[in-house]
């Protein structure tokens, strides 16, 4: 397998340093009372990117019915307004926003990608107009040991397929003291793994997934086993672990195009975030295989 080939894709944007703004909303100018609907990240050249609330419908419970609509139309009026504004990368201040929204600066930012700083800004609880407004307070992530994560899958296995799940769930070694490469799915004529990814880094999550395919493929070839009768479950979380959806979207990216080159190696791949649904995949496996 050759690890090269399957990381010809773009790589993250490099480390990206500047400074970040709220965007505050005044509906009543003979009021003080103002809203936290926005925020977006500024660099030297100007604005670099930026992140707006995705509707007035918590401002309709205070303005009363029907205002909804107003906000909404203040608020694409703001997200176009911004738009402009970073396609020319120009500064952003008071006086170039629409009637009503005003810039707060807030500090300095240091990110790999400010796109993620500014969906945790609208998501933590400092915000009180969450995007998509969910009834709790949204899930903080939490890293998990790769050993914690598949511990769990493998005793949801041998819930699943009871004494049987002996006879295939061992770690199984090849090479010497010095050079050794494992599995923790050993059948007739095939082997598998069982890896985590249970990171917040799409970096991280990414190398683990290569390391659990290289893992798998080098054992297969050392000790003559069928490539593809030979699978990889990979657990990687998902939004609702509480990533933020901006890097959800980039980790489901980045694996979709690195399953679909492995497939054309003939190595089977299942990823997933739930280890009752890959014991399941792990169970179907074994029934395949006979």
């Amino acid at each position: 397998m050759n690890i090269e080939e399957l990381l010809k894709k773009p790589a993250a944007s490099p480390s990206w340093q500047g400074r970040w703004v709220r965007l505050w909303l005044r509906p009543d100018a003979f009021s003080e009372q103002e809203y936290l609907v926005g925020a977006a990240a500024i660099d030297e050249r100007g604005l670099a990117d930026f992140r707006v609330i995705a509707g007035g419908q918590k401002l309709e419970c205070i303005y009363g019915h029907g205002s909804r609509a107003m906000f909404d139309r203040m608020l694409a009026e703001l997200r176009k307004n911004l738009a402009a504004l970073r396609a020319t990368h120009e500064q952003l201040t008071s006086d170039r926003l629409p009637e009503m929204f005003r810039v707060d600066p807030a500090g300095s930012l240091r990110e790999a990608l400010p796109s993620e700083a500014l969906e945790r800004m609208l998501a933590d609880g400092t915000i009180p107009l969450e995007e998509n407004a969910p009834r709790g307070k949204r899930n903080r992530f939490s890293s998990k040991q790769a050993s914690e994560v598949i511990t769990e899958v493998l005793d949801q296995v041998k819930t699943r397929m009871g004494f049987a799940a002996n006879s295939f769930i061992c770690e199984d070694y090849y090479g010497d003291q010095i050079h050794q490469v494992g599995v923790n799915l050993v059948a007739p004529g095939a082997a598998g793994v069982v890896a985590s990814g249970w990171y917040s880094s799409v970096e991280r999550i990414q190398l683990e997934f290569l390391m659990g395919a290289n893992t798998l493929d080098t054992y297969v070839a050392a000790t003559s086993r069928d490539r593809a009768r030979s699978a990889l479950f990979f657990m990687r979380p998902t939004a609702d672990d509480g990533l933020t959806r901006t890097i959800a979207a980039e980790v489901e990216s980045r694996l979709d195009v690195l399953e679909w080159r492995l497939a054309q190696q003939r190595i089977r791949v299942v990823t997933h975030s739930k280890p009752e649904v890959m014991a399941e995949e792990v169970a179907d496996w074994i029934n395949w295989l006979g």
